[in-house]
């Protein structure tokens, strides 16, 4: 605004000179524009500066919206660039992984080779890519790895990748606690079984016209049996242990289809009825 409050009061004072002094028009003319130069041009210069300045901050650093969609996940994320350098990261990301610098480069905190080539790939291809990665210190956790790029502005390719950590510790400790009862349980119902077909080969071998034996060996066989039904019922009563607990039934409420007092005089009667 002050460089036209200037141009024009310039004007207008070239303007009365060359009407007074019709000789020296040409020359106004003249101081005219070399004023204008000096004005306004150097300004467009620095506009023009100024306008590279933030195209090239907008190539190297996420705009405010990317950094308040990742402040909002309640999950680790980075924003990393083409060269795998650290753009922006939200703060469960610092909880999880520590503090990391800006502008440093990705590997210096996350040596996997399996993640490096997934982010590698998903910048070289334009297209979302995963990985696993599993770590064992300070304490063991694992992640499921998610590499998404960031949709550029006219088709233009993808300046930003989004690097989204999902926690799966807890899930990877079920299976695995899953995995080890599975193979003790495989481990404690082996053994009862092979005795009993150890007892079965016995007494239709040597032991089949041997009646002490067999008497003894079928005693340890019901033994081995009623061991394997116990495992057997404690593996069928862990799925209802996780179901939800039945509603308790209303004292007093007869259960459908029963007549009441059915029950009251079956009571009655055990009541009434003389000890063995």
């Amino acid at each position: 605004m002050r460089r036209k409050r200037l141009t024009f009061i310039a004007a207008l004072s070239l303007l009365a000179l060359a009407v007074l002094h019709p000789q020296a028009a040409v020359a106004a003319a003249v101081v005219l524009v070399i004023l204008v130069l000096t004005i306004h041009w150097p300004a467009r210069e620095r506009s023009k500066r100024t306008d590279a300045n933030i195209r090239a901050a907008e190539e190297i650093w996420p705009d405010r919206g990317m950094k308040a969609v990742l402040e909002a996940l309640q999950e680790p994320a980075l924003i990393v660039d083409r060269e795998l350098l650290i753009r922006y990261r939200n703060p469960v990301s610092a909880v999880s992984f520590g503090n990391m610098a800006l502008a440093d480069p990705l590997s210096l905190r996350f040596r996997s080779p399996e993640l490096l080539a997934a982010i590698e790939a998903a910048v070289r291809d334009c297209v979302a890519k995963s990985a696993i990665l599993d770590e064992r210190r300070p304490i063991e956790r694992h992640w499921v790895v998610e590499i998404l790029p960031v949709p550029a502005y006219q088709g233009m390719q993808p300046r930003f990748f989004v690097v989204l950590f999902h926690d799966r510790t807890a899930e990877r400790r079920v299976e695995r606690m899953r995995s080890d009862f599975v193979a003790n349980a495989s481990h404690e119902l082996r053994t009862p079984l092979a005795s009993l077909f150890g007892f079965i080969e016995t007494l239709q071998g040597p032991a089949r016209d041997d009646p002490k034996a067999r008497d003894q060996f079928l005693k340890i066989m019901r033994e081995q049996a009623t061991r394997m039904s116990r495992l057997i019922d404690d593996l069928l009563s862990l799925p209802n242990r996780d179901a939800p607990p039945r509603r308790a039934a209303v004292a007093g409420r007869p259960r459908s289809g029963a007549r009441p007092g059915v029950h009251a005089d079956e009571a009655a009667r055990r009541r009434s009825r003389p000890d063995a």
